[in-house]
């Protein structure tokens, strides 16, 4: 709790350094006034950071999807596609969270709803969703999990009066029920590509663990900027280099990767 702490006002300080030092460094090129330059930039840095992170955890409390938690949706997705109808129906048995729940061949059995995991197919259709309706004979509500569903579908589902259809996609099913649980194993195994990705690349320049380094630098050359003759290219390189700065602090889904 108390380095999660320090590192939510490091991050705090450091990214008002970063914003002073980027609008100092600009606004005293244009107005030539160093107590002008240093109060409006003080006041204006302030305010930013205030907006920034007031609306930063606006969007962090919505739990957006990291790409590290999508690339665990695809995997997981993919691995269910490959399991018996039996050991789907126990993987997510093992992982709901209620001692009343009840097991059966092709779905789980709670006190409120059924739980129907459906993953023989990527996608739901219309045929598959009539097949689940005829399998269940309870009154009670039903929630299919699946990868995804088809529009019509998903229409159709929402028609039925006698008996609520809830489908979940893939990241609806992975936030509920599947958050903080292991990998289901299973016979096939997957290679996994040799190349570089894009995203990879994104995470390598722009992760939070390079932070530190880009404001450094970004520093150093705006603070040069004040002792050369061709000032501009310091302070453009500089300007830059901190707002990469700020990129990699502010940008939620390019977090320091754990090799």
């Amino acid at each position: 709790m108390i380095k999660i702490k320090f590192n939510f006002f490091f991050d705090i300080a450091l990214t008002y350094l970063i914003i002073f030092v980027l609008l100092y460094s600009w606004i005293n090129f244009y107005k030539k006034n160093i107590y002008f330059s240093f109060l409006s930039s003080l006041i204006i840095s302030a305010i930013l950071v205030f907006l920034i992170f007031y609306f930063k955890g606006k969007i962090t409390n919505k739990k957006t999807l990291s790409i590290k938690q999508k690339e665990n949706i695809n995997s997981l997705m993919t691995k269910l596609m490959f399991l018996k109808n039996e050991s789907v129906v126990d993987y997510f048995y093992q992982n709901i969270n209620n001692e009343k729940a009840k097991k059966t061949k092709n779905y789980i059995e709670t006190e409120s709803e059924i739980i129907y995991p459906f993953f023989e197919k990527s996608e739901l259709e219309i045929n598959n969703l009539s097949t689940i309706y005829k399998q269940i004979s309870s009154p009670k509500n039903i929630v299919i999990l699946c990868g995804t569903a088809r529009s019509d579908c998903l229409a159709l589902a929402k028609r039925i009066n006698n008996k609520k259809i809830t489908i979940y996609d893939s990241e609806k099913t992975y936030q509920t029920f599947l958050k903080n649980s292991i990998m289901p194993p299973t016979e096939i195994e997957f290679s996994n590509s040799k190349k570089l990705a894009i995203k990879e690349l994104l995470h390598y320049a722009i992760g939070k663990n390079r932070a530190k380094n880009y404001s450094i630098m970004g520093i150093l050359l705006v603070v040069s900027s004040f002792f050369v003759k061709f000032k501009i290219y310091y302070l453009v390189v500089g300007s830059i280099l901190l707002l990469l700065a700020l990129l990699t602090l502010l940008l939620p889904y390019f977090r320091k990767q754990k090799r």
